[in-house]
């Protein structure tokens, strides 16, 4: 999980730990606008970087406790597989920790670098991950940043383009939500399959 090894020049640097609270928040790509929003503080702190923290529910699974069944094996890969890698889309966070215990997490906060959500407890934790909060720090004058992925990430996409015989075309990329959690706000797949259809095959490839 660690992206860069610790040296002791690093004590020097102004971190920003941040807290994705699984207690409170759902262990899905919304870590993303997390990660995003996070950002936007650091750089209206003027910090150097940021440790992110993932924290364990003390209850059930460790988990956010749902209405919609998921399985334990999906949220442990979803765990392992995007919470725990997100960091590498943000440059200037260094690294994410898991921690299984709020006695953990309490340990990164006393007395050390700033924390966000700004009054994030491990007590009282409350949700900051939605799209909402992103806007509401930009209406405040935080600075917007980007999210990118790794260059060996976009060469594997090239690869795959180049197989498809899609190099010369403009990708497409279409993200279909498909759960069972709120079925209401799924996507329209008849809808975006007409619009996919619909593109110029010599100029995009969906």
């Amino acid at each position: 999980m660690l992206r860069l090894p610790l040296k002791l020049a690093d004590i020097q640097l102004k971190i920003l730990n941040a807290f994705y609270d699984l207690k409170v928040s759902p262990c899905t790509f919304d870590i993303v606008y997390f990660l995003f929003a996070a950002e936007m503080y650091r750089r209206h702190l003027s910090l150097d970087a940021i440790d992110l923290f993932v924290v364990a529910n003390d209850e059930g699974d460790g988990f956010r406790i749902e209405t919609v069944d998921t399985t334990i094996e999906a949220k442990e890969w979803m765990l392992q597989h995007v919470l725990l890698q997100c960091h590498t889309l943000l440059k200037s966070c260094r690294r994410t920790i898991h921690c299984p215990s709020r006695e953990e997490a309490q340990k990164h906060i006393d007395g050390m670098n700033p924390v966000y959500p700004a009054k994030y407890s491990v007590t009282t934790p409350h949700p900051n991950y939605t799209a909402p909060e992103i806007v509401v720090q930009g209406l405040r004058g935080y600075p917007y940043s980007t999210l990118s992925a790794t260059s060996e990430a976009l060469n594997k996409v090239d690869l795959w383009t180049s197989s498809q015989g899609a190099e010369d075309r403009r990708l497409i990329c279409i993200t279909l939500r498909e759960m069972d959690r709120r079925p209401k706000r799924n996507s329209d797949l008849k809808a975006w399959s007409t619009f996919a259809r619909s593109l110029d095959p010599d100029v995009y490839f969906p």
